[in-house]
This record gives structure tokens, sequence and C-alpha cells, in this order.
């Protein structure tokens, strides 16, 4: 289970500092950090491409992934501007480049952009794994962030093979 093919790249999508600083932070903030830096390592240990997505709402904002992100020179960087990260972004055309046929997603956050990015990418014809517990949202008054996370884990299985990143095999 979790055993992907040879043209696989791993999106770490809105890994942005806003959401480990906000008060409070996304839920599990250090966790999730430590997880998706263990994937981009295991990732780069098989050459795996690895593109980093971030929110830009243009010149007046600026949105940095983590500093603590394992990011290298040449690592690609998508910037998008709704929670689709494919939407008037030059991500199709980076993946076209790289000829991947399976996407690995993780990041943030799981009801917009985790969501919107999976089912998008699945319609494109991705083979799409989403790591269970390496995506991640805030808690609202009428949800608490586990269910939300569960609950899309739950409902992207349509979309997406849905794996512990204990299982993903590049």
């Amino acid at each position: 289970m979790g055993e992907l093919q040879a043209e696989t790249v791993l999106l770490v999508i809105d890994a942005q500092t806003g959401f480990f600083e906000s008060d409070p932070p996304v839920h599990q903030a250090d966790e999730m950090l430590e997880r998706i830096n263990n994937v981009i390592k295991q990732a780069r240990a098989v050459e795996v491409p690895v593109i980093f997505v971030r929110h830009d709402e243009g010149p007046e904002s600026e949105w940095p992934l983590h500093p603590q992100l394992a990011r290298q020179e040449g690592d690609f960087v998508v910037n998008k501007m709704t929670p689709d990260s494919f939407y008037e972004t030059d991500l199709q055309e980076q993946l076209a480049n790289l000829e991947a046929k399976a996407l690995v997603i993780c990041g943030f956050q799981t009801e917009f952009c985790i969501d919107t990015t999976t089912r998008r990418a699945f319609s494109m014809g991705y083979e799409v794994t989403l790591l269970e517990d390496v995506h991640s949202t805030f808690g609202g008054p009428v949800i608490d962030a586990a269910t939300i996370i569960a609950h899309h884990s739950a409902v992207l299985e349509g979309f997406a093979s849905v794996i512990p990143s204990a299982d993903l095999t590049f």
C-alpha cells in the first residue's frame, strides 16, 4: 500500500509562516512541520521532485514559506490566488515538464486548498495520494480541527488514496 509509480511529484501546499504564527496556530503546527519535512526528506532520498505551492494575493501581500521547511535550491514554487493550485498558475506546466503522473499532497488548509487541489488533480487524471496525517486546518465555532481533518480525509478517499505518511513509499 502506498507505493507509487516513478513519475511522482510531492506537492507541499501553503506551508507558510502565517499558519504557524496565527493565534491559535494551525492544528498540530509543530507536528505538521516535522511531518512535512520528513516527507520531503523521503522524497529527496529517491529523487522525487518537490513543488511548493503558496497562496499569494499579489504585490501588497507577502505569504512566505516557513523558514524551517526543508527547501533546496532549484525547488519549484508555484504562486496561487485561489484554493485550486492549478487555477491560473503554472503548476500544470511544471508537472508536464516533469512528466508527472502521480501526486502526493500535503499541507494546509484541509477544507480549502487541500480539498480543492486533490479533487482537481484527480479530475485531471493524476494518481493522487493524500497523506492523512500531513494536512491540517484551524478549528471553528461549529467543528473542531481534528473533525474537519478526519471528515475531509474520509470524503477525499473518493478522489485519492488516503494513507498515513508511515505507509508512503515513493
